[in-house]
Formats: C-alpha cells, sequence, structure tokens
C-alpha cells in the first residue's frame, strides 16, 4: 500500500512538473487516467510474453480536450514485478478527434510507466509521457501466488 501511494505522488510530481501552460493547445494536456487492463496469459510472479487490452477514461486539466476514451492493445514481456511491451492506444476526444499513440511501457512491481508520441490525429507528433498503478486489494499477494488476468488502474498521462 505505502509503495503504491509512493509511485502514485511520484507520478503525480513528474507530471504536475512537466504540466504544460495553462494556454496549451491541442498538443498538449496533462490528464487523469482511470480503467482496466485485461491481460493473456495473464500476469503472474515472473515475467512472460504476452498481449493485453486497456480501456480508460481521460480527465484533462489543461489543453483544448477535457475528456476522451482510451483503448488500445500491447504486446511484450508482462509480469507483476517486471517487463517491457509496445501499446497502440486511440484515444477519442469525441467530435470526430482521434490520438493514435504508440508508448514503449515498462512494468515494475505495482505499476507500469512509459513513453511514446502521438502518430496520427489530434496533436500529432505531442510526445507522450504515462504512468499508472494497479488498484486492486491484495493484489500484489494473488499476483505472486495465482496471478491475476485483469485489474483496474489509475493514474495519468501527459501530451507535451
Amino acid at each position: 500500500m505505502i509503495r503504491r501511494i509512493a509511485l502514485a505522488a511520484a507520478t503525480f510530481s513528474v507530471l504536475t512538473f512537466l504540466a504544460p501552460p495553462a494556454q496549451a493547445g491541442e498538443s498538449s494536456a496533462l490528464c487523469s487516467v482511470a480503467g482496466t487492463v485485461a491481460s493473456t496469459p495473464g500476469l503472474g510472479y515472473a515475467p512472460q510474453s504476452g498481449t493485453y487490452e486497456v480501456k480508460g477514461t481521460l480527465d484533462c486539466q489543461s489543453g483544448a480536450n477535457k475528456h476522451g476514451e482510451m483503448t488500445g492493445t500491447g504486446t511484450g514481456t508482462i509480469g507483476c514485478i517486471g517487463g517491457s511491451s509496445t501499446a497502440a492506444l486511440r484515444i477519442d476526444w469525441g467530435g470526430s478527434k482521434i490520438s493514435a499513440v504508440k508508448v514503449q511501457l515498462a512494468d515494475f512491481t505495482y505499476g507500469t510507466g512509459g513513453y511514446g508520441m502521438v502518430e496520427d490525429g489530434v496533436a500529432k507528433g505531442a510526445h507522450v509521457f504515462v504512468g499508472w498503478g494497479r488498484e486492486a486489494a491484495g493484489a500484489e499477494v494473488q499476483c505472486a501466488t495465482e496471478g491475476v488476468k485483469s485489474y483496474q488502474i489509475a493514474g495519468g498521462m501527459m501530451l507535451s
């Protein structure tokens, strides 16, 4: 629990420090992220080859786009304790505005973090920084002993 709070505080601190100015346009945003990740074959104690699906909601405090729905898939080495993967994310900002994002992610203990770029659509060419923690009671014990196939996430994303 303490590590999860520390991870969330560190992520928020970095995102706040790097936050785009309040007058930032479509290419900048600082957003909270909440959603779910479902993985195949599931996360276990040891990293292994796998795929996952991400679904989430973005609520943004800066930039032109204030709300988005994120979906995507990833593949790579995934695990509760460590791993690395590549994900293709799609953010639907509403009103036919879409951002296609590609990110490199790393799993570490109770969370995931990474960086990438908006490859197409709104904010094309913007850098993306993302981080989220796994939010499930007892998830670390379950992950180490039985594994988990899906879990809730909460964190942040910044486009700049």
